[in-house]
């Protein structure tokens, strides 16, 4: 079975690597995302254990789609009984670019009728479309004239891990959390600080690491993955797997994970996340500005998304905090490290520190960066 895995912009080495030890082969990255061969349990491992993965796409067919007609045989020739359970209904997504058709609804207006004309044949039924919750979603790509369709395995973004239903100011998506934190190679051996968590979703993607508790967990024991409700779905064999999932969770992290923030509301909202994605037990949250927090005994992790200072005005005051912020870390944190997000290079610079790593990703629409700093004794500046 061939995935395409589907990510954030700069995340893909990132998640090439998650999916290699998910058991994935023939792993290529691809721009936002990743292409990987495996069996079925790749299938199932990709959505529950997967934190970067924003969606699971099974390619289905790919043909040319040059002109209303050869779109429309190239849906006609798939066998659309695999992928459509009979009684179900279907939408299309479709996406163009320098191509000779360039209306998305109208591609997928001739990608429908393909699809209607076959099972027609083929089942003597003909599905239903339901454009907002249909049960099975077919993503159309249709570039330089080449149409690819495939089935959304996933159904559902797999970012929604379920338990932030309150968010701060510009939230950070939990998968781009996960990036932040493997990308500074943190694996829960270690302890965990954000003293700006605002929603606190670094600190609780940190918590699940450590406590290994699967993202996607919860959403397969709700049956809440497209790929459950297909007709060839092993049931019995997919309980059986989660039940293993489960039997390896620990019950409390190892080591300390504290998420802090002057806003005592946000710090109350990230509290009742915590609850709702089952670590709450293993994280202790303060109020506070970032200037009270110091390294804890163990080796610690610092991980921020600062202000990004977007808008007219505020660059300079993000640059002042980060500024002071990169001060407290070289007074304070030397022997540790240091991951973040920032907004610009410039922000990168106001740190005063090199960085070890460095990754450039999109961010609620805006290029960012995610920066890993080594915290060395007499930090050397960039």
């Amino acid at each position: 079975m061939k995935l395409f895995a589907t990510c954030a912009p700069g995340v893909e080495e990132l998640l090439a690597e998650e999916l290699r030890r998910l058991g994935a082969t023939k792993v290529r990255t691809a721009s936002r995302g990743v292409e990987a061969s495996g069996g079925p349990m790749l299938l199932w491992r990709a959505h529950v254990e997967s934190r970067l993965a924003e969606r699971i796409l099974v390619p289905i067919g790919t043909g040319p789609g040059g002109d209303p007609d050869t779109v429309y045989q190239t849906a006609l020739h798939v066998d659309w009984k695999r992928y459509l359970p009979k009684g179900k209904t279907f939408a299309i997504d479709s996406s163009v670019g320098a191509s000779r058709i360039n209306n998305r609804v109208f591609l997928s207006q001739r990608i429908k009728d393909g699809i209607v004309d076959r099972l027609r044949k083929d089942r003597g039924e003909r599905p239903n479309v339901n454009p907002k919750n249909p049960d099975v979603w077919i993503r159309a790509r249709l570039y330089k004239d080449r149409l690819s369709l495939s089935w959304d395995a996933s159904g559902r973004a797999l970012h929604q891990r379920g338990y932030r239903r309150e968010a701060g100011v510009a939230p950070l998506r939990e998968t781009l959390a996960s990036a932040v934190l493997l990308g500074a190679g943190f694996t829960g051996s270690e302890a965990l600080l954000d003293p700006m968590c605002g929603a606190g979703t670094l600190v609780i993607e940190g918590a699940q690491i450590a406590q290994r508790i699967p993202p996607g967990l919860v959403a397969a024991k709700n049956g809440a993955f497209a790929f459950q409700k297909s007709a060839r779905f092993d049931a019995r064999g997919f309980a059986d797997y989660l039940e293993e999932l489960e039997s390896m969770i620990c019950p409390q992290a190892e080591h300390r994970l504290v998420g802090s923030d002057r806003d005592s509301g946000v710090v109350a909202i990230a509290r009742r996340n915590a609850e709702r994605a089952g670590v709450e037990g293993s994280i202790r949250w303060n109020n506070g500005d970032f200037s009270e927090r110091l390294p804890f005994n163990a080796q610690t992790l610092v991980v921020v998304n600062p202000p990004f200072g977007q808008r007219l005005g505020e660059q300079e005051r993000a640059k002042s905090v980060i500024k002071a912020f990169g001060d407290h870390l070289k007074s304070e944190f030397a022997g540790h490290r240091a991951a973040m997000i920032l907004g610009s290079n410039a922000l990168v610079g106001a740190v005063g520190l090199k960085p070890s790593r460095r990754l450039p990703v999109r961010f609620a629409k805006l290029d960012a960066r995610i920066v890993v700093f080594e915290l060395y004794a007499g930090s050397r500046k960039s």
